[in-house]
């Protein structure tokens, strides 16, 4: 009974164009993902920059509550710096790193910008051709990653909205509080995880509910919106799409983490 926002409950989201992903534990690795996943990124500086130097060329953007689409990142940078997202070679890998990690003692994967709108092939926003030097993680450069199945998000702005993505993306989560709380009432069954700098493929958000609550990913039903919703509001100003326990194989159609 909840409401799918993109298609009908059996489509993944289409994506019109795929972007790049930039890995940034110190690997040079990156992959391919639909422009529409939410994750954090890197602007080219200014090129008008009295400081500019080849140490200095990147801004990291760290936000840390909120994450961006792809179109979304490259909007910032222009608005913010007249830039676009990051025109990157495998030279400029440890001046990336070091930006990031003044901001960020995680690893994110962060988009630069690299995109094909699936008639070019690979190109940068800048309109710089693509040298294919960075490491493809996923497969030949040309492959998306595979989804072995795909998950339930819900939506967090209070429109009881909710959609099908692949279980590889990193959202926010809400788990299942454990039915043998003293304190469980029809107000508190769930726990919104919220981590300022970090988010979760779907099996990696389940795993956190098993580890620490002995639950899953939440089971949700139309009439437990509102008390989502409270339990979200206490903790982040934003409307992020969170993991819910919704998921498909592609063998057995939607099931709930709980069974």
């Amino acid at each position: 009974d909840l409401s799918f926002y993109h298609g009908t409950d059996n489509n993944v989201p289409t994506a019109t164009e795929t972007a790049g992903l930039l890995e940034m534990c110190g690997e040079g690795l990156s992959r391919r993902e639909p422009s529409f996943t939410r994750n954090r990124f890197i602007c080219n500086a200014p090129t008008t920059s009295a400081a500019l130097t080849s140490d200095n060329k990147f801004y990291y953007v760290y936000d840390s509550v909120k994450t961006y689409t792809q179109p979304e990142a490259n909007a910032y940078c222009v608005s913010q710096y007249s830039t676009q997202l990051a025109t990157v070679t495998s030279s400029d890998l440890d001046n990336i790193y070091a930006a990031k990690d003044e901001a960020d003692a995680n690893c994110p994967w962060v988009w630069v910008g690299l995109i094909d709108n699936g008639s070019e092939g690979w190109k940068w926003e800048d309109g710089q051709s693509y040298a294919g030097d960075l490491s493809f993680y996923h497969g030949v450069d040309n492959s998306l990653p595979t989804a072995t199945e795909t998950a339930g998000l819900l939506e967090m702005c209070g429109e009881g909205l909710s959609r099908r993505e692949p279980s590889f993306t990193r959202n926010r989560f809400i788990c299942n509080a454990p039915t043998t709380s003293a304190a469980l009432t029809s107000d508190n069954k769930f726990y919104y995880v919220y981590d300022s700098v970090k988010t979760y493929t779907q099996p990696e958000a389940n795993a956190y509910c098993v580890s620490q609550y002995s639950t899953q990913l939440a089971t949700v039903t139309s009439s437990d919106l509102d008390n989502i919703y409270a339990a979200k509001d206490e903790a982040d100003a934003n409307c992020p799409w969170v993991w819910v326990g919704l998921i498909d194989n592609g063998s057995e159609g939607w099931k709930w983490e709980d069974g």
